[in-house]
């Protein structure tokens, strides 16, 4: 019987293991310059906020609310919407303080955004505050596979799709 080869991988010379993490430092600075300069959306125009911004205000907006709570441990949501205050030095009290929000994008879903673009519509409005965006998953039916579900949801649903399009 022929002996097993070992589960794990043979060690690695230490000029290999700092050359290998001299390409993931290269790698992620790489990205972190793309990210510096890349817009929240392909859609958004020249002199929108890039994605470094937007983090970037979020986590000095969150810092500054931190401070002021204490240094207390936050939740998952506390974090998502006290990183969007409009004034971070405001000291949130449950129950009691109203939260003035500033969105960096809004995301619709279903019929609940088609009243919202309705509504926007009727305001007379040239363009939104924020990047707003649209999704409509709903009217695909999975029945007989992505492509042909596809194009029935396209077929059946032009109406609804000319109109959010043209919004």
């Amino acid at each position: 019987q022929a002996p097993r080869p070992s589960p794990r991988p043979a060690p690695r010379p230490d000029s290999m293991i700092r050359s290998t993490r001299a390409l993931k430092g290269a790698r992620a600075a790489q990205v972190a310059r793309a990210l510096s300069s890349t817009p929240l959306s392909v859609l958004d125009g020249a002199g929108a906020p890039t994605i470094d911004a937007t983090y970037g205000t979020m986590l000095d907006k969150l810092q500054t609310v931190k401070k002021n709570l204490g240094g207390k441990p936050l939740t998952l949501s506390e974090k998502i919407v006290y990183s969007h205050l409009d004034d971070p030095s405001t000291i949130p009290v449950r129950g009691e303080t109203y939260l003035k929000l500033r969105p960096d994008r809004v995301a619709m879903q279903d019929a609940t955004a088609q009243m919202a673009v309705l509504q926007f519509i009727s305001s007379g409005l040239p363009r939104t505050a924020v990047p707003t965006t649209i999704h409509c998953d709903h009217l695909i039916a999975a029945e007989h596979g992505s492509a042909e579900d596809l194009q029935a949801a396209v077929d059946q649903n032009r109406e609804v799709y000319d109109f959010l399009s043209s919004a």
